[in-house]
C-alpha cells in the first residue's frame, strides 16, 4: 500500500511539471516604413507553411505565438503596396522595414450600372 501511494505521489508530481512547461512562445516587433519610419498598419505576418499568423496593429506593432515545436520559424511578411519579406527571427524583439512596391496596370476595363455584350467590348 505503501508502494502504491509513492507511486501515485510521484506520478502527480510528473504530471504536474509537464503541465507547467510552456508549449509555445511569443514573438513580438514592430513593422515600419523603410522610407519613413512610421508603422504600418495591416501587415500580414504568417509562419511559412502553417495557418498560424497575426495582422500589425495602427501602430505596426504585433505579437504573435509560436509553437515550441518550431524551432526556427520562417516569417512571410506582406501588406499591399510593399514587397514581400521572409524573415527568420534571431531572438529579441523583431524590427521589420517594409520597402513600397510600385506596379501599374496595362489596361482596365470598368462597366459599371449596366450590361454590355462581348463583341461591342472588343477586348484584344
Amino acid at each position: 500500500m505503501k508502494k502504491l501511494s509513492i507511486l501515485l505521489l510521484l506520478s502527480l508530481f510528473s504530471y504536474a511539471s509537464l503541465w507547467s512547461q510552456n508549449s509555445e512562445r511569443v514573438l513580438k516587433g514592430k513593422v515600419t516604413d523603410i522610407e519613413t519610419g512610421k508603422g504600418i498598419q495591416g501587415v500580414a505576418i504568417k509562419i511559412a507553411g502553417s495557418t498560424l499568423g497575426t495582422v500589425t496593429s495602427e501602430n505596426g506593432d504585433f505579437s504573435l505565438k509560436v509553437p515550441t515545436s518550431v524551432s526556427k520559424p520562417n516569417l512571410e511578411v506582406s501588406a499591399v503596396g510593399f514587397a514581400k519579406q521572409s524573415i527568420i527571427p534571431a531572438g529579441g524583439e523583431l524590427r521589420i522595414s517594409l520597402k513600397k512596391e510600385t506596379q501599374s496596370l496595362e489596361e482596365v476595363v470598368v462597366v459599371g450600372y449596366g450590361t454590355q455584350k462581348k463583341k461591342i467590348l472588343q477586348v484584344q
